[in-house]
């Protein structure tokens, strides 16, 4: 909804406390957000097309002029990824399908890097990647923030979740049940809001008195 895939239904989305209207993702990205999806070979890259497409897909209107691109700057852009964020291919020009999941990844987050984005939703974005390229995953991420970046992080492995996170906003049933601070978060804490308290029946109160 954030990133104008799904109508809004109600609510505000605001960046830098100034509301903004998001109706596609068109909007979404020309306000700076950026969307790494969870399911990543079927919603996130271009499987059959190159490193570097699938690398500029989000920042073309920033590498051309009107309706036309320009390779030189396309793939000094692909390079420039490519040492930022330690990716590792033989050529910009081989299938992205060809890669590790982590370097696939890595692709995916520099698609938006090369837009600035202001915000970034991260959703499940170590899934299916091998422990080397998740710790980078986790560098990448933690940057991002330090330098400004809001970033946010969904992830069902809880663990990176207290490690990487200023602030935890707990979801139950569609509804925030509770946020907590990234230093007073805890897997006790974070159980106690994401699943309720069952309050015993009278019945069972009355059985055991």
């Amino acid at each position: 909804t954030i990133f104008g895939i799904r109508e809004r239904a109600g609510g505000d989305i605001s960046i830098d406390g100034q509301s903004i209207q998001v109706r596609t993702p068109s909007d979404a990205v020309a306000h700076g957000i950026g969307l790494v999806t969870e399911d990543r070979l079927n919603q996130g890259i271009f499987r059959w097309h190159s490193v570097i497409e699938n690398t500029v897909a989000a920042s073309l209107h920033r590498l051309g002029r009107g309706l036309f691109t320009s390779s030189l700057h396309e793939q000094t852009a692909t390079e420039d990824i490519k040492d930022r964020l330690n990716v590792k291919f033989a050529s910009s020009h081989q299938a992205i399908e060809n890669l590790s999941g982590g370097n696939q990844q890595k692709v995916l987050v520099g698609r938006w890097l090369l837009n600035d984005p202001k915000v970034l939703i991260l959703d499940e974005p170590t899934r299916g990647v091998d422990v080397g390229a998740k710790e980078e995953v986790h560098k990448i991420v933690a940057q991002l923030a330090a330098d400004g970046c809001a970033v946010l992080f969904i992830s069902s492995e809880l663990p990176e979740v207290l490690r990487y996170s200023h602030r935890v906003v707990v979801f139950r049933d569609g509804q925030i049940s509770g946020e907590l601070a990234g230093a007073e978060a805890t897997p006790e804490l974070v159980a106690e809001l994401a699943f309720p308290v069952e309050t015993n029946r009278p019945e069972q109160a009355d059985n055991r008195t």
